[in-house]
């Protein structure tokens, strides 16, 4: 009953959000994504935005209340799994390509990839599960991101859905989770600053859309 009410009201408020019973997400440019983040018994609230998509990426804006205005408030996520800040390298094509030969998502299925050029990432998926958003209960896998030579970097587990290439939960810790509340529909309309001067080495991503 109070999950039903949840997506009554979201519909409501949100009148472009998510009403369909598909699986998949209607995620693209000018889709807003709103994220519950818990940390030590404490709770917060962030969102973030769609600005640009590729083949294999979307590039997101994070939308806080302590943004320089910068590349740093951006970021692109590979294949749904594999986070580059906007204001770092992006990934190589060979590790585009094993972030990408994940899919379909199944058990057992294994990748590595290379962060900032030299630091090593393995990325598994450990087991399936289901992911509840507004209103529906989504298949989706449970993805394990070692950093195995980067002491300064808590492993996470993440959880991305089957049928949209994207993450949805981050456990941080046993006591720190964010989580994907509500999701809304691409606005056609909506024009962003993609210059290389506002989203640094993710503009790079920009031109492959064009040849």
């Amino acid at each position: 009953m109070r999950a039903a009410l949840l997506a009554a009201i979201a519909a409501s408020v949100f009148p472009s959000a998510l009403a369909e019973t598909d699986a998949a997400l209607p995620l693209g440019p000018g889709s807003a994504l709103y994220w519950q983040s818990s940390f030590d018994g404490s709770s917060d609230q962030y969102t973030e935005t769609v600005i640009a998509a590729g083949e294999d990426f979307k590039i997101y804006k994070s939308n806080n209340d302590f943004s320089d205005h910068g590349p740093e408030d951006f970021f692109a996520l590979f294949s749904g799994i594999d986070f580059r800040p906007c204001n770092e390298d992006m990934p190589a094509a060979e590790d585009r390509a094993a972030a990408a030969a994940l899919w379909p998502l199944e058990v057992g299925k294994r990748a590595e990839v290379l962060a900032n050029s030299d630091n090593p990432v393995k990325i598994e998926i450990l087991q399936e599960t289901n992911f509840f958003l507004m209103g529906q209960s989504l298949p989706a896998h449970v993805v394990k991101i070692d950093y195995q030579d980067n002491d300064e970097t808590e492993d996470e587990d993440v959880v991305v859905l089957d049928d949209t290439k994207i993450t949805v939960r981050l456990d941080w810790s046993a006591t720190s989770r964010d989580a994907l509340t509500l999701v809304t529909k691409p606005r056609p309309d909506a024009v962003y600053d993609l210059s290389e001067e506002a989203i640094g080495a993710c503009a790079a991503l920009l031109t492959e859309t064009q040849k």
